[in-house]
């Protein structure tokens, strides 16, 4: 159950793509002799037998010239697509990786942090080894090798906020704390632009090639990032976004990892998607007027128990309102509102960070002001966001406009059941009174997922509706269809509903009626 639920990407993000356009793309990092405590590091033997299992179940790895191609409508793609990436330009890739894939005749790409091959930074998490430059010269020569570029020193994490927090460089507003203020879009902009413009310089001076594109360190970006990137040549992107990479969405490639690997299966659920197809949301809203005003030393407090809450909860996403219930103040820095608190970056960092989720979903007003919605994407991490109030489709336009704008990633939804954003939205968000009558709640959600999968229920609880009350009602959910579900507000604080209670139906996985 834990497993099935430990992150969250929704079913329908891959459903109905043909298995044969999807390629899968897998991130390797260093290749150990053996087990050194690095969660991403690969020993040599699994890795051969991970060549092998390829092999044995029909697997092709492919270049990226070859995906561009079937982007362009020429060559198609071999049954079961595979790309095979390694990051960082660890030694091991040179001594280990690259006599192997050339043994079995498969191409890979290599993506180079420069300042770490020059010698001139180094990261605080490994004391492994860097491939030099002449090793690189050899391995560049070779027409299975494509070399991008990883940054030059952008993989690392800049202080975030006035708590300290540290976040990746490249898609981070870096905080001062002397002057107490946030990194100006035009500095962040430049001071992204003169990275990127040193791993190109280096990368072409050393091994005489532009590199053409770039893997963001830890996967993580934004739009204007990717707008850096384009202008200096670095058009092909890679990330760790976990939906299956397209020919049809090219230039983006989305990879997945290896961290903690125990086993082959591992490697197949990867390859498969399985894992990714089966997720569920499930999902608890948070009320943030428990931050409104406090002094700056409760705030800590105040974020740490709502973390705690919500790993003992298991849910894999969280869903909140960064504005307070009358829309006039935020819970974010921003200039061009009153601020009840300045604690959603801290929050975000809490629950990814410490609590290990995966998904932050935010609501948004469609008429908010502009300029507080730029604030809000560009000075906070969430991965899905719910815009309210679309009875003008303008204004919902206007604000899905600015959120992907920073976020091209972000999932979008609505409340608006009406159909008229449709070709803009990944999901559907429905309240539903948690006291409904049983009947009467799967009618609604009947009702709903006849218009389609996509849908998102939340439980509107009352201080009236007990815990068990509550997890009966999910139970009704689920029996009548529902995939992705929550409730709120929870009172992390007060332990209400009690987690003993509701952690069970919270968690349970809904059976799809194909497989009933």
């Amino acid at each position: 159950m834990r497993r099935a639920l430990i992150a969250a990407t929704l079913l329908f993000f891959s459903a109905g793509v043909p298995a044969e356009t999807q390629v899968a793309a897998l991130t390797y990092h260093d290749i150990v002799a053996a087990k050194n405590g690095d969660p991403f590091a690969i020993t040599a033997a699994e890795f051969r037998r991970q060549l092998d299992y390829l092999v044995g179940a029909g697997y092709h790895p492919i270049s990226l010239a070859a995906l561009e191609r079937a982007h362009a409508g020429g060559d198609a793609l071999p049954p079961k697509p595979v790309l095979l990436t390694f990051d960082d330009g660890y030694k091991s890739y040179h001594d280990i990786v690259f006599p192997l894939l050339r043994e079995y005749g498969f191409p890979s790409v290599i993506s180079l942090v420069t300042s770490w091959i020059d010698g001139r930074s180094a990261p605080d998490y490994t004391s492994a080894k860097f491939m030099t430059w002449d090793e690189l010269r050899t391995i560049a020569r070779s027409p299975l090798v494509e070399v991008l570029s990883h940054s030059d020193d952008l993989h690392r994490s800049v202080v975030a906020n006035a708590f300290g927090a540290r976040l990746p460089s490249a898609e981070t507003r870096l905080y001062d704390a002397k002057t107490k203020s946030y990194e100006s879009e035009e500095a962040h902009r430049e001071r992204v632009r003169a990275d990127l413009a040193r791993s190109v310089k280096r990368i072409k001076e050393e091994l005489g090639i532009a590199p053409r594109g770039i893997t963001w360190p830890y996967g993580r970006y934004d739009g204007p990032s990717l707008e850096i990137a384009s202008a200096l040549g670095l058009r092909i992107y890679l990330t760790l976004d976990e939906q299956p990479t397209l020919p049809a969405a090219w230039p983006r490639i989305n990879r997945g990892t290896f961290k903690t690997y125990r086993k082959l299966a591992d490697m197949g659920e990867l390859l498969t998607f399985e894992e990714y197809r089966k997720r569920q949301w499930r999902f608890v809203a948070v009320d943030l007027a428990v931050f409104a005003d406090k002094k700056p030393s409760e705030l800590g407090p105040l974020i740490f128990r709502m973390g705690q809450r919500i790993e003992l909860l298991r849910v894999n996403a969280v869903v909140l309102r960064p504005f307070s219930a009358d829309a006039k103040r935020a819970y974010f820095h921003t200039d061009a509102m009153p601020v009840a608190a300045d604690v959603l970056s801290q929050v975000a960092f809490q629950l990814t960070q410490r609590a290990g989720l995966r998904d932050l979903i935010v609501q948004v007003p469609a008429g908010i002001d502009p300029a507080v919605c730029a604030d809000l994407a560009r000075l906070n991490w969430f991965s899905g966001a719910v815009i309210e109030g679309t009875e003008n489709s303008a204004d919902f336009r206007r604000t899905a406009e600015i959120l992907r704008r920073y976020k091209p990633a972000l999932k979008l939804g609505t409340t608006d059941v009406s159909g008229d954003t449709d070709a803009l939205l990944d999901f559907r968000f429905v309240d539903l009174a948690a006291d409904l009558p049983h009947p009467k709640l799967a009618e609604r959600v009947t009702n709903m997922l006849k218009a389609g999968p996509r849908t998102l229920f939340r439980l509107e609880r009352s201080p009236s509706v007990s815990a068990e009350a509550l997890g009966a009602t999910m139970n009704a959910l689920r029996e009548a269809g529902a995939m992705h579900y929550g409730y709120g507000p929870d009172g992390f604080l007060e332990n209400d509903p009690e987690f003993l209670r509701i952690v069970r139906p919270l968690a349970e996985y809904t059976i799809p009626p194909a497989r009933q």
